[in-house]
């Protein structure tokens, strides 16, 4: 039997440092992601509070003139409802009432262990209606995912909903991507997200108010998506998003929404690098009677990008179609 050949001390260590220049950075990252927090009644956003739904305990914010008619402004995948800080004083001002919520798994709302599917998130926002007695039709304002699930709420609740406005939404997310594939393997989905998706998220969101009026207080609303991403159950929940229907394809959906009479405005910028122009043209076929709106220069976020003429683009649509005012709604956290 031949000997065996001594192990170089030379190899041993430079073995060693390079798992080590792999393992610390990993630990890193990990660590910074980590879920510690859980959702407390008692502490939630300022002008917010907390519903007791059968989906799940949700944060969410209903304010402005009271007997004014109710825009419900629906977020994206990772950055949650104070996306709309600025848009909806903007209504308010204009005497439209908000409802702002964290959609589950997202923002203050709860992490639930059930897959985050379309019927489950669609479910939440009418319970939400239903528990705060807010009066339909509404007014649906969606960005990105959230417009996917606008226009999958008002298909399925077709007399809940006066307007739909469509914020570079989601239209058809293709399965072959890395989140997609990754989210769905059991035992690296958690470790993946907190490593890479939710470092990916977190620069979107930073980039989204970079982007935004020199008066914004970045470091703000990156404080707000690192607490959302301290909540235990975080990372399940945004790769849950892609394990199930959340994030697919809609565009039958949209079709759907095409065959009512249901008035639509999809405002899209031709800078966006989230949401492909072929997405769009795709919706815009499904919706040959909505009104279009690409503002050029604009990336994924126009409300908050380009707040002045967005602002002035969804006033005058929903001038144009305007929705009856309600009733004094339960509920209400602040004006």
């Amino acid at each position: 039997m031949a000997p065996h050949k001594p192990i170089r001390p030379r190899l041993v260590i430079i073995t060693g440092l390079l798992l080590l220049a792999v393992a610390l950075p990993t630990g890193l990252m990990s660590y910074r992601y980590r879920e510690h927090r859980t959702i407390n009644v008692d502490h939630h956003l300022p002008g917010y509070a907390y519903a007791k739904l059968p989906t799940g305990l949700t944060h969410y914010a209903l304010q402005g003139p009271r007997r004014g008619a109710t825009a419900v402004l629906i977020h994206g995948t990772s950055i949650a409802s104070w996306t709309f800080d600025d848009l909806s004083d903007t209504l308010h001002a204009q005497q439209y009432r908000t409802l702002r919520y964290d959609a589950l798994g997202r923002g203050h709302s709860e992490r639930p262990a059930t897959p985050l599917s379309r019927q489950l998130l669609r479910d939440q926002l009418h319970q939400l209606l239903q528990a705060l007695n807010i009066t339909p039709p509404v007014i649906l304002v969606g960005h990105s995912l959230g417009g996917a699930l606008a226009v999958d709420f008002a298909v399925h609740h077709p007399n809940t909903v006066s307007s739909v406005v469509l914020i570079a939404p989601v239209v058809n997310h293709v399965t072959a991507g890395a989140p997609y594939l990754i989210c769905g393997l059991p035992l690296v989905s958690r470790p993946f997200a907190r490593i890479s998706l939710i470092p990916a998220l977190r620069k979107r969101n930073q980039a989204q108010w970079n982007a935004a009026h020199p008066a914004v207080d970045t470091a703000h609303y990156d404080k707000l998506f690192m607490m959302q991403a301290s909540f235990i159950g975080f990372a399940d929940a945004i790769c849950s998003l892609f394990q199930g229907d959340a994030v697919t394809d809609y565009r039958d959906t949209y079709a759907q929404l095409g065959r009512t009479d249901i008035p639509v405005l999809l405002v899209w910028g031709d800078g966006d690098t989230s949401i492909s122009r072929e997405n769009i043209t795709d919706a815009l076929a499904h919706l040959p009677a909505s009104q279009y709106i690409e503002m050029p220069g604009i990336g994924h976020a126009p409300h908050a990008e380009s707040q002045e003429s967005f602002n002035a683009l969804l006033l005058d649509f929903l001038r144009q179609h305007p929705a009856p005012t309600a009733p004094e709604a339960l509920g209400e956290t602040g004006e």
